[in-house]
């Protein structure tokens, strides 16, 4: 029997610990490893932290060459455990999880006891981690629907539609500048490209790596 590891990610501060843990037993039992996180938002209303979390949970992935799954607009994380754990036959889960005091284990149930309430054929290895909680900063604006056209100095941005658009996105501008300073993200089913923009206007060399485009 293939034995199919599932890493779940909520906290960047220890997501590769936990990931590491789940590449070993992925190794060990010549099996397959994926790393889960789950929104509760949907693509379309992520705030360009969000975004930035789930590339950076996706990086993390690729660095150890596993599959990345992301589940959107879900409020019952166990829910979405259990169902990622049906649909890829998973036989092991890894999770992390911070010693709780009694008022908290009272007041909030754990999550392994919540999934363990709804499957009951799998291993759960627990992770203890630190109880260091990952506190986003508004950095950016809320993101502006826009459009980037070719341009003499590259790629311009622009809020109302040209006449001959390159790309559709959503740009989010950085919070500390009166410049259209910030990234252009382009949101394609459940995946994201950023771009940076400086003043307005994209690099050919920027567009072009990111997206395959011909700087000529």
């Amino acid at each position: 029997m293939v034995e199919n590891i599932l890493v779940c990610v909520s906290n960047p501060n220890h997501a590769e610990k936990l990931i590491q843990r789940g590449k070993t037993l992925a190794d060990a039992f010549s099996g397959n490893c994926y790393v889960l996180f789950v929104s509760p938002n949907s693509p379309d209303r992520l705030s360009f932290n969000e975004v930035q979390l789930k590339v950076f949970y996706e990086s993390l992935a690729d660095k150890y060459r596993l599959s990345f799954i992301i589940r959107y607009e879900q409020k019952n994380v166990a829910v979405s455990v259990c169902e990622v754990t049906n649909e890829y036959n998973i036989t092991q889960i890894v999770l992390g999880q911070a010693i709780q005091s009694r008022f908290e284990y009272v007041m909030k149930e754990p999550l392994i006891n919540s999934i363990l309430k709804r499957i009951s054929s799998v291993d759960i290895h627990v992770v203890e981690v630190s109880r260091e909680w990952f506190y986003e900063t508004e950095s950016h604006d809320k993101g502006v629907p826009s459009f980037l056209s070719k341009s003499e100095e590259g790629y311009a941005l622009s809020f109302e539609k040209p006449l001959h658009p390159l790309i559709q996105g959503i740009f989010f501008k950085e919070s500390s500048t009166d410049f259209e300073n910030g990234f252009f993200v382009i949101r394609n089913e459940t995946d994201f490209t950023v771009i940076r923009v400086r003043n307005g206007t994209v690099n050919n060399e920027d567009i072009a790596e990111e997206l395959d485009v011909s700087s000529s």
